[in-house]
């Protein structure tokens, strides 16, 4: 019989990644049509120094956030979380994780937002710390996933002290 193998992923930053990099192209964006527009000698030059500055910071912004590993894809399977920064993969094995922990307040102006928890987890084989935000299929697998009795318990813990309404917060598990 073929054995059924758990798996999910997860993003540390996605939410940031996003915005900060649409945000930074729509600027880019603006700062270009407004070098069609003529008001003057001076504001062409300010404006043509700018949109370079601009173009050359959302290009090393995007390449640094694609590749560098900042947002890096976290994998979970039922040995281990991981994650490749650079050009090296690092491995948290559930059985070295001793600490699980997450932001469970949030203020009530940051609830309207479709945010999920952060979570950090940190190993004792390692000093590198493991930041993923969880997501829909990370709430219904990471109890088959985890293997660390007392981490999976302390993970349904910080979800259930979350003040903020979150999406699949309440779904049936």
């Amino acid at each position: 019989m073929h054995k059924k193998v758990y798996s999910c992923r997860a993003y540390p930053h996605l939410v940031l990644y996003v915005g900060l990099n649409i945000s930074l192209f729509i600027i880019t964006m603006i700062f270009l049509c407004l070098l069609g527009i003529d008001y003057g000698e001076d504001f062409k030059i300010i404006n043509v120094v700018l949109t370079i500055i601009l173009l050359f910071i959302t290009v090393i912004v995007f390449i640094f956030t694609t590749f560098s590993g900042w947002n890096a894809v976290v994998k979970f399977d039922t040995e281990k979380a991981y994650q490749k920064r650079g050009k090296s993969i690092i491995y948290w094995y559930w059985q070295d994780i001793v600490e699980i922990t997450c932001k469970t307040y949030r203020p009530r102006l940051f609830w309207g937002g479709l945010y999920y928890p952060k979570f950090k987890l940190k190993s004792r084989s390692h000093d590198y710390i493991l930041v993923f935000v969880l997501n829909k299929e990370l709430i219904t697998r990471f109890d088959k996933l985890c293997t660390n009795q007392d981490i999976n318990h302390k993970f349904k813990a910080l979800i259930k002290e979350c003040n903020f309404p979150f999406p699949h917060k309440y779904d049936k598990k």
